[in-house]
């Protein structure tokens, strides 16, 4: 059996975090997020679980200087 696949897109993950989906798509590009667990042609999909754990215990920070 195999374990469930519950997707989130980049503007879920902005709903989930308090930005904008652009946003999160420059910490994509920047690699400042886990690799998407597929790639379809409407975009990158990551697991639900995989990016609150990652939200709970890395995050992200703004390292621009100001």
């Amino acid at each position: 059996m195999q374990p469930k696949f519950n997707p989130v897109s980049l503007a879920e993950i902005a709903d989930m975090i308090g930005t904008t989906r652009q946003k999160v798509a420059s910490y994509k590009y920047h690699g400042k997020l886990p690799d998407p667990a597929k790639v379809l042609k409407c975009g990158p999909l990551w697991d639900h679980d995989e990016i609150v754990d990652f939200i709970d215990t890395i995050g992200f920070t703004d390292n621009r200087k100001k």
